[in-house]
């Protein structure tokens, strides 16, 4: 058979069966190029990938690092805030502490310092013990204070420290031990707060019923004016509320030194009871 016969035979049954497959045979090449050609780009690209594909990052704008910078700037002020200037406060605290009270100038350095460490604690957990620390020192000052009126101010700028306290926190285990002592000691150059610490005293404890501490200062206090009985009516409660040393707002020192307390007040019902009798 002739050669070029049957290769034009079989080229014709060819185009014939494609053509009644619906297919150009020379489109079906072409597309079979086309496909290569599109493997071909994909291997390509992932080859070698755009730049995001390959994990790197856009270059930030400008939002982006204000943003940054402004994050850094909050981090820095809060540590000011928070940490360095309570740790300021301190040192000029210590300071104020070595001040001599006995001095003429006592007085107005100790105000002074007050003035400088006062804005460095504000809105900081330092602020209220700063600030019990200053009544005690404007009390120490009262107490050698030979002038009366001098010693009225003091006694009143105490008192009004206090009362910040007070506004801050109403529930401080301290105030109402420090606003005790503060009138006691006030009462001593001013007799006519003697209604006022009897007042005090009553508003304490009814704020803090459960307080043993209150009574036991209560009760030393009837005792110094003479009022014996009711003196050991609120010993021998605070010795109760002692007995169970879980009182609200008990601190460490006060629960360090309970047992000598608690001697303390024993020895102290003895002793009324004798003058009680006599």
């Amino acid at each position: 058979m002739n050669t070029n016969f049957k290769y034009k035979h079989n080229y014709q049954q060819f185009r014939s069966r494609s053509a009644s497959n619906g297919m150009n045979p020379v489109r079906e090449e072409n597309h079979k190029g086309s496909t290569q050609a599109s493997a071909r780009d994909f291997r390509s690209e992932q080859a070698c990938p755009e730049p995001s594909r390959r994990g790197l990052r856009p270059a930030p704008n400008g939002m982006t690092k204000t943003l940054g910078i402004l994050g850094g700037l909050s981090a820095l002020f809060l540590i000011w805030f928070i940490v360095i200037r309570p740790a300021i406060a301190g040192i000029y605290l210590k300071q104020m502490e070595t001040v001599d009270s006995q001095s003429h100038f006592a007085e107005y350095k100790i105000k002074d310092l007050h003035q400088t460490i006062i804005p460095l604690t504000k809105f900081t957990s330092a602020e209220i013990p700063y600030r019990y620390r200053y009544v005690e020192l404007l009390m120490k000052l009262a107490s050698v204070e030979k002038d009366s009126e001098k010693k009225k101010a003091l006694y009143q700028e105490a008192d009004q420290e206090l009362e910040i306290i007070y506004q801050k926190n109403p529930g401080d285990f301290d105030y109402y031990p420090t606003l005790i002592n503060l009138m006691i000691q006030w009462k001593k150059a001013d007799p006519s707060k003697n209604e006022e610490v009897k007042q005090i005293f009553q508003q304490a404890v009814s704020a803090n019923s459960n307080n043993g501490f209150l009574y036991y200062l209560w009760g030393e206090e009837l005792k110094e004016v003479g009022e014996y009985q009711l003196a050991k009516e609120k010993l021998t409660k605070a010795l109760a509320l002692f007995a169970g040393s879980n009182f609200p707002g008990i601190t460490p020192e006060i629960e360090k030194n309970l047992e000598l307390i608690k001697a303390e007040i024993h020895q102290e019902l003895v002793e009324l009871e004798k003058l009680i009798k006599n």
